[in-house]
């Protein structure tokens, strides 16, 4: 999301801004224009002239990242010297908020001022953010639920079912809806829920994503009546933090299978059969993502996958997948025809400078600038040109790491070469004495 940070000169753009000059004078369509092309990276500091300050405010308070309690109360204050910046802004990010008790009137401020706001994404780590926005047993009543089309809730809670439909009533105001992430995390063991279920499954919109979480203990019922309340849904983001035998429940849930293009799937632990036969119901899936430990995906798993019309494969950044089932996949007798592309940001690499010691060697070239790639025993370098020579495009900072991986052996040959030389000039000067010639190239006395 592009989005500006929050700082001092949104709390404190002078009402009161300098004369009217020249620019003030075209037509406001144009100025719109110059606008937006002068400041479509970096934010305007302060308004031109009291004719320009509607667009400074478009401008600046369009996109609006509130981090800590002081950011907030400052967010929140503004409104009562110019109420009227509210109604430009369009998307809006909290976090890191730590005094849930002075935070909670300043949000439902905030949240009453933002009457055309499009996008809210909000990271809790207490459930001061589901009572304002998803209270329980009513609606909230934010101006905003008619314009709304990206709402994301990244919460830790202690609610034993945040799925219950008595809690998310609220979605079903927001009639425009094409994003929806409910990634909940419990901080603590919690008792099973005494909530009522009221009123059946919330009505929901069809979605263009939807991302779900599931949390160690937790019941799947309200979690299921949530993804059969989507008529259709093209991508299905689940979070795991457990064996993840809950796919097997959760993909019979959607409404309608057939429309799924796009699985993600975040795990935190993996068992052998992480995948279930269920998922050959996905008749359209294009694409599935895998973040996490996928490490010990059995074979029959891979069969699930070659099933699947898929025509896109991805690991995500610090995810752990077997590099020889991947392989299987993309060559031979076992290959998925249907992939077109794989995405790899498992691994990772950068190119430092020469090696010039042993101990830049023994720090694995850090000091020099190098980020060797962390290969695991499921993800093995020796597979790497295995699948760069599978015949099918790869992109992902796998290929930065292979590269990285051949610099880094290229610099150790240099290195080994240099000091190879060194060696013979130091015998030369030590009159073939090796015990003395490796002391001199090892002390930097030849160079």
């Amino acid at each position: 999301m592009s989005s500006a940070r929050w700082n001092d000169h949104q709390v404190e753009a002078s009402p009161s801004p300098p004369a009217v000059d020249r620019l003030s004078k075209l037509p406001m369509e144009l100025l719109q224009k110059i606008f937006d092309d002068a400041y479509a990276s970096d934010k305007p500091t302060e308004p031109l002239s009291r004719t320009l300050l509607p667009l400074f405010d478009r401008c600046v308070w369009r996109d609006v990242k509130v981090v800590g309690d002081k950011r907030l109360a400052a967010f929140c204050a503004t409104f009562q010297t110019r109420p009227s910046v509210g109604r430009h802004c369009r998307s809006l990010n909290i976090e890191h908020l730590k005094s849930p008790a002075a935070s909670h009137d300043s949000l439902e401020t905030v949240f009453a001022n933002v009457p055309n706001l499009t996008m809210l994404v909000v990271h809790d780590d207490w459930d001061m953010f589901l009572d304002v926005l998803l209270p329980a047993g009513r609606q909230a009543l934010c101006p905003f639920s008619s314009t709304m089309r990206h709402f994301a809730c990244l919460c830790k809670t202690q609610r034993a079912d945040p799925y219950n439909p008595a809690y998310l009533a609220s979605l079903a105001s927001m009639t425009g809806l094409t994003v929806l992430e409910l990634i909940f995390q419990h901080k603590s063991p919690v008792k099973p829920s005494s909530t009522p279920s009221t009123g059946g499954p919330v009505k929901l919109a069809p979605l263009d994503s939807l991302a779900v979480s599931v949390s160690q203990g937790q019941s799947l019922d309200s979690l299921r009546s949530l993804v059969q309340s989507v008529p259709s849904v093209r991508k299905l983001a689940i979070m795991h933090s457990e064996e993840p035998s809950s796919l097997e429940k959760l993909i019979p849930a959607l409404a309608a299978p057939e429309r799924l293009q796009h699985l993600a799937l975040l795990a935190c632990a993996v068992g052998r059969r992480a995948l279930p036969a269920k998922l050959k119901q996905l008749t359209r899936l294009k694409h599935i993502t895998f973040h996490g430990d996928f490490s010990h995906l059995a074979r029959d798993s891979c069969d699930v996958l070659r099933a699947l019309p898929l025509e896109r494969i991805e690991v995500g950044r610090n995810s752990n997948i077997s590099s020889v089932e991947l392989i299987a996949l993309l060559t031979g007798d076992t290959r998925l025809p249907s992939l077109k592309r794989l995405r790899l940001d498992n691994v990772e690499g950068v190119v430092g400078g020469a090696i010039v010691s042993h101990s830049d060697i023994d720090d694995g070239g850090v000091r020099c600038g190098w980020v060797l790639p962390r290969w695991t025993r499921s993800f093995r370098k020796v597979d790497r040109h295995g699948l760069i020579n599978a015949g099918i495009k790869i992109t992902g900072s796998f290929l930065r790491a292979c590269d990285t991986e051949d610099a880094w052996n290229d610099a150790l040959d240099t290195f080994a070469e240099n000091e190879n030389e060194l060696f013979w000039l130091a015998m030369e000067a030590n009159d073939g004495d090796e015990v003395a010639a490796w002391e001199a190239v090892y002390s930097g006395r030849i160079s």
